[in-house]
């Protein structure tokens, strides 16, 4: 589902997205009501963005480490993707992504990576490899790290662009 949403492009390719990233979260929380909880942390993420200096150097470094010993295999030595994964930096990662939070991309991440063993990172490397993966994207570090909560990360919109 994900290499196949990644190929539209346009604003009728967004909402299908969002709704399959929602059907996706329901299906692997088994829980109803998901695909609401991502537009209503959309709405409250309005205030932060990627390119708010929301991740550190030192976080991002750490990120790097984690993400060769258990996501390069599948998605790349530089996050550009291969065979058996999307890219998870540039433009293909930030058009799928762009207009959710960090949340939604921990919560994914968090119940279905590592593919061959989802979940079994804990949730402060998962956040690291998403500091890595801004970095990668060119976006600019700050002073303070991601948290390491899904109601922090909810409230930093991912953008493609500075400004948007």
């Amino acid at each position: 589902m994900y290499k196949y949403a990644m190929n539209y492009s346009g604003s009728a390719a967004k909402g299908c997205r969002v709704s399959a990233v929602g059907l996706f979260l329901a299906a692997a929380m088994g829980g109803p009501g998901i695909g609401s909880g991502v537009a209503s942390s959309v709405a409250i993420a309005q205030e932060k963005s990627t390119w708010s200096g929301v991740y550190t150097d030192a976080q991002a470094s750490r990120g790097e480490s984690v993400y060769t010993a258990s996501c390069a295999v599948c998605h790349g030595d530089n996050l550009s993707g291969s065979e058996m994964g999307p890219g998870l930096a540039g433009s293909s990662f930030l058009e799928f992504w762009e207009g959710l939070s960090l949340g939604d991309l921990l919560q994914v991440m968090s119940v279905s990576m590592p593919q061959d063993n989802p979940g079994s990172l804990e949730t402060v490397q998962y956040v690291d490899v998403i500091a890595y993966m801004l970095q990668m994207s060119e976006m600019p570090a700050g002073s303070e790290e991601l948290p390491v909560d899904e109601s922090g990360l909810g409230e930093v919109m991912i953008k493609a662009q500075e400004g948007q």
